[in-house]
């Protein structure tokens, strides 16, 4: 091997080096731990308009997927559902008459549970309550309000 080859080959080398010392040099610190605590953080966003039933959490509380974090009123949609499962055994009572409003008032039945389900805010991830807006029985909240942060 010549010394020019030699001599480009050190230089690469060198080069290169010195390029990942830079690098390394350069490298970012850890986040702080804050940053990083609100980068796993999600927020509590309320799907429909309601009023509160019942808060069921407060702010530092642990919560898992599934748990309940507020119950927005149901008594009117409760009602409803009452009035049409009524109507039902009614129908079932005499099916010649009332097969075809039978499937109508099961669809019926069907919408209202969804509808109640939808009143029960629940923990989408495991974590702690960090941030909770200052919310009490009888308030009404609107649909798109964040009521919270949970922390993973």
């Amino acid at each position: 091997m010549t010394f020019e080859a030699k001599a480009t080959i050190a230089a690469l080398t060198v080069a290169f080096l010195a390029g990942v010392y830079l690098i390394q040099a350069r490298r970012l610190p850890p986040l702080p731990e804050i940053l990083a605590f609100e980068a796993a953080a999600i927020p509590v966003v309320v799907e429909v308009n309601g009023r509160i039933q019942k808060v069921c959490i407060a702010k530092h509380s642990i919560v898992h997927v599934g748990d309940s974090l507020i119950q927005l009123d149901t008594r009117d949609l409760l009602h409803k559902k009452r009035v049409t499962e009524s109507r039902i055994h009614f129908f079932e009572f005499d099916l010649q008459e009332g097969r075809a409003e039978l499937a109508l008032l099961y669809r019926e039945l069907e919408r209202i549970q969804f509808d109640l389900n939808a009143l029960t805010i629940t923990s989408a991830t495991e974590g702690k309550i960090v941030s909770l807006e200052d919310i009490h029985s009888g308030e009404m909240l609107r649909a798109g309000t964040a009521v919270g942060v949970i922390a993973k």
